[in-house]
């Protein structure tokens, strides 16, 4: 997913899309997700419905590639493959396993 480089001018809408990450899967992913599979779609027009969301796909699709703004859409899985690896990697620089309670508290002496 591609971001929006420090001190480069750019518009609103290309810095959400640049920002969101649409899943893709088909039908049944819309309805599980209830439409925030369309990430870009979304923070575009939060308070649309998402069935709508799904028709507005082909017009931000359109402008991004007439404005050259990257568009990044990920199958459902991977996404939530990329979710989980950018969490661990938080939560393991957040967390100094010798100074854990737990740890100190499990090992032996």
């Amino acid at each position: 997913m591609s971001g929006v480089a420090e001190g480069v001018d750019t518009d609103s809408p290309s810095r959400q899309v640049r920002s969101s990450r649409s899943m893709t899967g088909g039908v049944w992913v819309d309805h599980l997700l209830g439409g925030l599979d369309h990430q870009a779609e979304h923070h575009l027009a939060p308070s649309t419905a998402w069935p709508i969301l799904r028709c507005a796909k082909a017009l931000v699709l359109e402008h991004c590639e007439q404005h050259e703004v990257p568009y990044t859409k990920t199958p459902i899985f991977r996404t939530f493959g990329i979710i989980a690896w950018c969490h661990n990697r938080a939560d393991l620089a957040a967390c100094d396993l010798f100074t854990c309670p737990m740890v100190s508290a499990l090992r032996l002496h």
